[in-house]
């Protein structure tokens, strides 16, 4: 009987030390680095509107036309169309990053080809632009 009892006293320090074993070898595998994936940035947002004004009627009018914002100063080209309604209003989420936005009347709407505008778009922001193109 004294002999069980010298063989399960061994076996408590022989238990003890593989549990803090098992406990080092968990420690160690969480201290290493975790790679998290890069979240990607929130798109902003591009409003505004087309007028155009001049020649013989004094008014201002919108006008329906096609738009194009290409992505400038940046190392991956990207070209994004859209258009304008009839009543001139575009809106477009963009990712952020600088873009050069040109736009060309559809049809025969009245619009004239409006210059370039550099706009610059912010995750989760919104630039309003707001163009006239006017006629002598």
């Amino acid at each position: 009987m004294n002999r069980a009892r010298h063989g399960r006293l061994f076996l408590l320090p022989v238990a003890v030390a593989a549990v803090f074993a098992l406990l080092a070898g968990c420690t160690a595998a969480s201290n290493e680095p975790v790679s998290t994936p890069t979240p990607t940035p929130a798109p902003g947002l591009l409003v505004g509107h087309l007028y155009v004004k001049g020649g013989l009627d004094p008014k201002t009018y919108t006008y329906a036309a096609k738009l194009t914002a290409t992505a400038i100063y940046t190392s991956t080209p990207a070209v994004y169309n859209f258009e304008a309604g009839k009543d001139g209003a575009f809106r477009i989420e963009l990712p952020p990053g600088i873009y050069m936005v040109t736009s060309v009347p559809i049809g025969n709407e009245s619009g004239g080809q409006v210059d370039p505008h550099e706009v610059t778009i912010r995750s989760g922001g919104t630039y309003t632009l707001e163009t006239t193109s006017i006629h002598p």
